[in-house]
Order: C-alpha cells, then sequence, then structure tokens
C-alpha cells in the first residue's frame, strides 16, 4: 500500500491557519495585499533585512545575508549551475534520483506486506534531497533508498521546521537552541545524531577542497564549488563557514518545498479522476514507451503537466513564515502610511489565496493556467511567487541609443550588475548587444534583451522578417521583450504588426510583447481589435502612466535622467540632501513611482554609478516635489508620438 500525506491539510496545514490567527499578536506590520508583495521584496526595495531574525538561519549565505547586495552577489556566483542550460547538462543526474524512487514503489507494490503503508510525503522528501546533494555537492546520502523513505537525516531536517517558527516568534529562545549541548539535542531528537554526521560530512568535503582546490577536476560532474571557490573577478572568495552555510541552506531550503509540492499534487490528481485522466493522456501521448527515458526538454512543453505544476505550486508552501523586513525612512506600502523603524511582511501564502487573482483559490484547478485570457494568466504567473519571481524584467535596465562602443558599454554594464538591456532594429547594434552576451559568459536565461521595430518596417509579413533578422543578428533563439517602437505607421499596419509579434511569442521566438510610445487611444485600439493587452509601455510622458497601471501594462522610463539636462535648482538640492549624483536621484524617482528606468551611458564610472541606487530612499515630500516639475508634452526630451494617428 503507497500512502500520500497531504501536507497543507495536515501539521503544515495548520501552521497555515494558526499563521492567520497570529497576525493579531504582534506588533509588526502584515499584508495581505499584492501590491504590497511587489514593494517588499523587490529588487529595488530599500527596505533591508532585520538582524535579529536572520543571525541564527546560516548567516554567511545566500538566505542569511543581511546586506541585500551580498544576498544578490552570492546568487549570481551560483546562478550558473542551475542555469536551464546546466540543468539540461546534469539531466541524468536527476533522473537515477528518480529512478531510484520509481524502483522503492515498485518493490513495495510487489512485497507481501502490503497491509504496511508507504509514505509518498517522505519518499518525494527523500528524493528531494538526494537529488540536491547528488547535484549539488555529488554526495550520495543513500536517503531514497533507505527503507520506507525513513532516513534519520531526513526526520531530522524535518523537525527543524518547527524549530524555525519557535526562534522566529520568540527571538529570545535562539542562543539556546543553537548552543544547547549535543548531548540534550539528541536526547530530545534522537535523529540530530544522523544530521551531526551529515554535517561532518559537508563540512570535511569543503575542507579537502580548500586543501586541495585541484580536487574540483576530481568531482564526477559539476558542483556548487565550481563557482564559489572560482568567483569571478570583483567577488570575494566565501570563507569556509560561508561554504558551509550555503550547502546547508540549499538542503534546507529545496527539501521540504519540493517534496511538499510533489506530495500535494500526487494527491490532489488522484483525488479527481477527470485531472488524472488529462494528465495521464497528455503524458501518454509525449511518453509513448515507459521503459524509454523522456527527457526534460520534452516534458516542459506538456501544457496540462505544467499547469498541475504550477496549481501545485500556487497551493503548497515550503517555509509559510512571511520573510520581515525594516522601513528605515516613512514609506507608503500598499497605499498604507508605514513609519520608519517598522518590521514588514507578506506570506507566499496570501498571495497565492488572493480570491482577485486566483478565483476561487482553494480550489485545485489546473485550467486555471490554461485558455485564452493572456491578460489573466500573465497577472497569474507574475504573483506566482513559491522561491521567487520566477522569469521577471529586471527593474533597472541600460539602454544603448546613440551608443557607438555598444559591446563594451553592454559588458561593462554586466559588470555593474545590469542583467536587462535596451536595444531597437534601428539603433542598428543588435549585433554588438549579442557580441557583449555571449563574449560576458552569463546564462542567457539570466539576461533580459530588448528590441523594438520602427514604424517603417511595420506589416505582418515584414515584422515576421524583421524578427528573425534580429535573432540572428543577436545569435539568440528568442527575445525576451519585443516593442512596436512607435505608432506611427497608421491604425492597419500597427494591428498587422502586433499580431504578427503575437504569433511570434506563440512560437516561442519573442517571450513577451509590447509597445512604446502609445497614448491611451492606441492601446484602445489593440483592446477593440480583440488582442490580449501589451504588457510593457516604453515611454517619456507621464499622463498615461495611470491607464497603463489600471490595464497591468509596465511602464519603461526612456529618458530617465532627462538627457542629461539635470541641472534643476530642485534635483540639485535633493543630491545635495542625499550626497547623490542628480542621476541618481532621477533614477531612484523612476523606481520608486513603479517604473522601469533605463539609463544609457558608454562612460564605465557613470555605468555603475546609475546602479547605487538601493541603499536609499527618497522621502514622500521629496517624491511629491519631483512629480511637480512634470510638464507633460511640453517636457518631452525626446520624440513624442503618443498623439500619432
Amino acid at each position: 500500500m503507497i500512502w500520500a500525506r497531504c501536507p497543507y491539510w495536515s501539521s503544515p496545514g495548520k501552521l497555515y491557519f494558526v499563521h492567520v490567527s497570529l497576525h493579531s499578536w504582534y506588533r509588526k506590520l502584515h499584508f495581505n495585499d499584492a501590491r504590497a508583495y511587489d514593494q517588499i521584496y523587490s529588487v529595488g526595495s530599500t527596505f533591508t533585512k532585520p538582524e535579529y531574525y536572520y543571525k541564527y538561519f546560516n548567516r554567511e549565505s545566500s538566505f542569511g545575508y543581511i546586506d541585500v547586495k551580498e544576498a544578490k552577489q552570492r546568487k549570481d556566483v551560483m546562478r550558473p549551475l542551475f542555469s536551464r542550460r546546466a540543468i539540461l547538462k546534469l539531466e541524468g543526474v536527476i533522473q537515477s534520483c528518480v529512478g531510484i524512487l520509481v524502483d522503492q514503489l515498485v518493490s513495495a507494490l510487489l512485497s507481501h506486506d502490503k497491509n504496511t503503508p508507504v509514505n509518498l510525503f517522505f519518499g518525494y522528501l527523500s528524493t528531494s534531497m538526494e537529488i540536491i546533494t547528488t547535484y549539488c555537492f555529488a554526495r550520495s546520502y543513500g536517503v531514497v533508498s533507505f527503507p520506507r523513505f525513513e532516513h534519520p537525516t531526513l526526520r531530522a531536517i524535518k523537525s527543524f521546521g518547527l524549530i524555525f517558527y519557535v526562534m522566529q516568534h520568540f527571538p529570545f529562545t535562539a542562543p539556546f537552541i543553537k548552543d544547547a549541548p549535543a548531548i540534550l539535542t539528541r536526547k530530545l531528537n534522537p535523529s540530530v545524531g544522523a544530521y551531526s554526521l551529515f554535517k561532518k560530512d559537508l563540512t570535511s568535503q569543503i575542507d579537502a577542497l580548500l586543501d586541495d582546490p585541484a580536487g574540483l577536476d576530481r568531482e564526477e560532474h559539476e558542483i556548487i564549488y565550481h563557482h564559489l571557490l572560482n568567483p569571478k573577478e570583483g567577488t570575494m572568495r566565501p570563507s569556509r563557514q560561508s561554504l558551509f552555510d550555503e550547502a546547508h541552506t540549499l538542503v534546507m531550503a529545496g527539501t521540504d518545498t519540493v517534496g511538499n509540492t510533489s506530495a500535494f499534487g500526487t494527491f490532489k490528481v488522484l483525488s479527481d479522476s477527470g485531472i488524472l485522466e488529462r494528465l495521464v493522456n497528455e503524458l501518454r501521448g509525449a511518453w509513448p514507451d515507459v521503459e524509454t527515458m523522456v527527457g526534460y526538454e520534452t516534458l516542459e512543453k506538456l501544457p496540462y503537466l505544467t499547469a498541475v505544476i504550477k496549481e501545485s505550486l500556487r497551493m503548497t508552501h515550503g517555509v509559510l513564515s512571511p520573510l520581515p523586513r525594516i522601513v528605515h525612512s516613512p514609506a507608503i506600502i500598499a497605499g498604507v502610511a508605514v513609519p520608519t523603524n517598522t518590521v514588514v511582511s507578506m506570506g507566499a501564502s496570501f498571495m497565492h489565496q488572493n480570491p482577485i487573482i486566483f478565483p476561487n483559490p482553494l480550489e485545485f484547478r489546473p485550467e486555471r493556467w490554461l485558455g485564452n485570457n493572456n491578460d489573466h494568466l500573465h497577472e497569474m504567473e507574475q504573483h506566482l511567487v513559491p522561491f521567487s519571481k520566477g522569469y521577471a524584467m529586471p527593474l533597472l535596465g541600460f539602454g544603448v541609443y546613440q551608443n557607438y562602443t555598444t559591446r563594451e558599454s553592454v559588458l561593462e554594464a554586466f559588470k555593474a550588475g545590469y542583467r536587462h538591456v535596451d536595444s531597437a532594429q534601428v539603433y542598428r547594434n543588435e549585433a554588438h548587444v549579442g557580441e557583449a552576451v555571449h563574449e560576458s559568459g552569463l546564462p542567457r536565461e539570466d539576461l533580459f534583451i530588448t528590441t523594438k521595430c520602427v514604424s517603417k518596417t511595420h506589416g505582418y509579413e515584414s515584422t515576421l522578417k524583421g524578427i528573425d533578422t534580429s535573432l540572428s543578428k543577436f545569435g539568440f533563439d528568442y527575445i525576451d521583450l519585443f516593442l512596436i517602437h512607435d505608432p506611427y505607421s497608421g491604425t492597419e499596419r500597427r494591428l498587422a504588426t502586433y499580431k504578427a509579434l503575437q504569433e511570434a511569442k506563440a512560437s516561442g521566438k519573442i517571450r513577451t510583447v509590447g509597445v512604446s510610445n502609445y497614448g491611451v487611444k492606441h492601446l484602445e485600439e489593440i483592446r477593440n481589435a480583440g488582442f490580449p493587452m501589451p504588457s510593457v509601455n516604453q515611454i517619456e510622458q507621464r499622463p498615461i502612466v495611470s491607464y497603463c497601471r489600471e490595464h497591468n501594462i509596465v511602464v519603461q522610463a526612456y529618458c530617465p535622467i532627462v538627457r542629461g539636462k539635470m541641472d534643476h535648482p530642485q534635483i540639485i538640492a535633493l543630491a545635495t540632501k542625499y550626497n547623490r549624483d542628480p542621476a541618481q536621484i532621477l533614477i531612484r524617482w523612476s523606481l520608486q513611482k513603479g517604473f522601469v528606468p533605463l539609463p544609457k551611458s558608454a562612460t564605465p564610472a557613470r555605468i555603475h554609478s546609475n546602479t547605487e541606487l538601493y541603499d536609499f530612499d527618497l522621502a514622500d515630500e521629496d517624491i511629491t516635489a519631483l512629480d511637480a516639475l512634470d510638464r507633460g508634452k511640453d517636457g518631452a526630451e525626446s520624440w513624442n508620438p503618443v498623439d500619432a494617428d
């Protein structure tokens, strides 16, 4: 007999409802508003991690670093190992772990002891842990092959979940828990002894590689230490403690979330014959011979399987507790005035149970992720946050208009931390951007590249041809964001161009469709034609912003530093007040207004300084003062075709 414990409705489920009820007890501000989640946890946020909370959780790791810049740098170092390209390269490692799980389940089904159930929840947890340790460290601990999936190390890891909540809500207990004598912890939890051996083995691997870095060449495959021990120029090599903290974080963070999601998804699929039948039929169509291995590239293209996974992620949560942030200056979060030194947070569970974004949120309904309502699908994608924001546009972009050293400038921008580059066909530098991307060594999937088609190239056939030309010049398989550069071509050609972009998106050549310099009437034209609304409008003029926000269109600002004309007394005064240069003041203003600024520069020092924006906040009165400088159409610094026919 094989049974699945459904973590949502059992003990973690209880924690979910306890978590809801506890909100009225604490002097902290918890939100249940999608806007708040974006403001608190977005890349542009200046809210910081409270030391009292994070110092006891792997302090020198991407999770534990108090400084968000340090955390981001560490994630950037490790990211190549978790890129799509790396996963495909090491797909066999993952499949071998899953194969052991399947063998164990088959063995249980064929055993004579059919009255003793197998805990499928722990089977998924075991497989998740085995994949993490094998993939990240080239170490197998036999967790998934352990009888009944009850390896003592795994049981110890599961027991730490309750400790996490105790330490969060009662911080005074943390030093006692962390420094408790080993003999006492083993008495309270016998599994801790096995976990101590696990930690010892992780440490011995780190020590061996620190003593003999050439040992990396003897590992079975690329592991996390290939990246951590060989950081790129400008990034410090981690300490011994930091290496252990990161390893520990990878195991702890990944095991529970993936195990919960897999168990819950299985439970819900098996509980609904309609969902089960549809999923099995789709899998049989792509996988007719179960004796052969089917790869990730095949499975990721199955729409219903993808929908089941997304719905499972939405309804299941690893760490329920919201991650706190400290507000250092008065702020407005989701329309609420928040005073200085307030601790703010929002749990992903509240985002995923939002009935406006996810109608009937307590229903397991994979079909919500299918259909033709692209506007609503895009909104749900943006608010599915089980691990992070997922595929998303970086909040700060690097513009390359009139840049005559594009390749060099983009490479410098990557060094400064930019991952978003804004080009266009008419700029004639797509090839140079592509050269910089390939030369940088950064995984393509970690970058967000935009291009645009200008009005003289508009039309259905010419747009499709232009997309292929841009892909060839970039040397890419896809473009992240493709914009209609301007609306000068007239209604018929504009809509034909938009149709071509939507078809290119459906075929995978571009990921996101947007427009530039579009006024309200141009956006309404798209809506009235029955097309999904664009995801982005790249503009200079501010009055269009309210319409864009009402229709969930991201606003990009392509003149965030007013083409260098920053000598207005108000801007100079604020630069002096905050000890910043005028460009930083204006770009910070764009970020706090919720825009995606695209500053341009070919000067290395300026490229770097334009990214130094996340350690200060403009006060509300200063935001208002800068708002007042807007002169609408009269203040345009470049062409302004938003009123074109």
